[in-house]
């Protein structure tokens, strides 16, 4: 059996891939709580560090979203956002 912290690792990965399949699916009922919940309950008598799971979890979601703001000001500073809203512009 895999170690506590390994399975936990399994457990988020599992958790991310199920939650960016269904919301790349469009599927408006996706709930990332719930998929961590459903998931950790499958292993709750083997898991016994949890915290870690969901400390791992969400520093991988504040981390994607730090990145994913970073993104867009990269973008913005050189220029792109404004050729491309001009671009967009109705006449």
């Amino acid at each position: 059996m895999a170690s506590n912290r390994h399975l936990g690792r399994i457990v988020v990965l599992q958790t991310l891939y199920e939650y960016e399949f269904r919301s790349q699916a469009q599927d408006r009922s996706v709930d990332l709580a719930e998929i961590i919940f459903r998931n950790m309950k499958q292993y709750e008598e083997v898991i016994g560090d949890k915290q870690f799971v969901q400390d791992l979890l969400n520093g991988i979601i504040e981390k994607n979203r730090l990145n994913s703001i970073q993104s867009f000001n990269q973008w913005h500073q050189n220029g792109q956002f404004r050729r491309f809203h001009e671009s967009t512009e109705m006449f």
